[in-house]
């Protein structure tokens, strides 16, 4: 209805404000994925089979970990088994690809994390509780979905959007 459209707009700006007011209030604790729902791979997990789980964990990040979740060594990204040969994904570990993971207190406040991630380029950070585990993970999404609310991309449809972002290994 076109009578109807501006108060339609100025409501949906006035809940954009209030997520952007609301969001720097927020600490990385109350947006992160908790450490249940974390999906992360061994550092020993063959590229192959790390490419089988892609096929179900459509993940373009993953956390890389030694023995258990506490002791994350790197993120490997998806996008670099493109480069790897399927003789090689046999014999090659994620270890060989990971990157270097950066962490994060789970009580820091979002909106410095948010302008932090910017800054460094960075799209995920592993976030630690106060004894220096592994509380979960927080992504740039997970931030931008805070103050503007569910974003959806080509390969999930809207059910996918509301449901946790990743699954226990």
């Amino acid at each position: 209805d076109l009578h109807s459209f501006p108060t339609r707009r100025s409501s949906d700006l006035r809940d954009l404000v209030r997520s952007a007011v609301e969001f720097g209030d927020k600490i990385v604790r109350e947006v992160m994925t908790p450490r249940p729902s974390v999906f992360a791979v061994s550092e020993e997990t063959t590229l192959a089979d790390y490419l089988g789980m892609l096929e179900t964990r459509p993940f373009s990040r993953v956390p890389v970990y030694r023995d258990t979740l506490d002791t994350v060594t790197g993120i490997v990204f998806s996008h670099d088994l493109l480069q790897v040969t399927d003789h090689d994904a046999s014999t090659r570990t994620v270890a060989s690809l990971q990157r270097a993971a950066a962490f994060v207190p789970e009580t820091k406040r979002v909106n410095e994390l948010l302008r932090e991630m910017q800054r460094e380029k960075q799209h995920m950070r592993i976030v630690i509780d106060e004894y220096g585990g592994v509380a979960g993970l927080v992504t740039i999404e997970d931030l931008l979905e805070e103050i503007v609310g569910a974003i959806t991309d080509e390969h999930e449809d809207d059910s996918e959007a509301n449901a946790p972002k990743q699954e226990t290994e």
